[in-house]
């Protein structure tokens, strides 16, 4: 315990957010429908991405919260980029994301809006770290 009072505020919420997505994990896991995992995903992929979707009914709960495991690894992941810190902003971009994974969000959707913030990033010549909680919120 006494660590985790001495760690700073971004090296804390990464490892918050690592915990969060390490949860998922276990819970698409741990779900009975889990045969079923990988097919539920390619569902939830492939069908429209409208904002009334229901992931869990689409693919199932093992694949919806597989789907989020992986989106909230993809996020964890922009927090670990050279430069981004991670702050309370931060923690409401990463919840926001990972809770629109369940109906909405998923790992192929992401990536035009991902990539729009990078291409603002270079046009305006600032660095791709300092956007990122810009990257979760769009």
């Amino acid at each position: 315990m006494k660590k985790l009072n001495n760690l700073a505020e971004s090296c804390f919420l990464k490892l918050f957010f690592g915990f969060i997505t390490a949860a998922f994990l276990i819970g698409a896991i741990c779900m009975p429908d889990r045969g079923d995992m990988f097919p539920g995903l390619l569902r939830i992929i492939t069908n429209p991405a409208k904002i009334s979707t229901n992931y869990f009914a689409l693919g199932g709960f093992s694949a919806t919260f597989l789907n989020m495991a992986i989106v909230s690894a993809i996020c964890l992941g922009l927090y670990c980029i050279p430069g981004a810190k991670a702050n309370n902003v931060s923690t409401l971009a990463f919840l926001l994301t990972a809770g629109f994974c369940s109906w909405g969000i998923n790992v192929l959707n992401i990536w035009p809006t991902f990539l729009g913030v990078v291409l603002y990033s270079i046009v305006k010549k600032e660095k791709v770290s300092a956007n990122v909680n810009a990257m979760l919120f769009s």
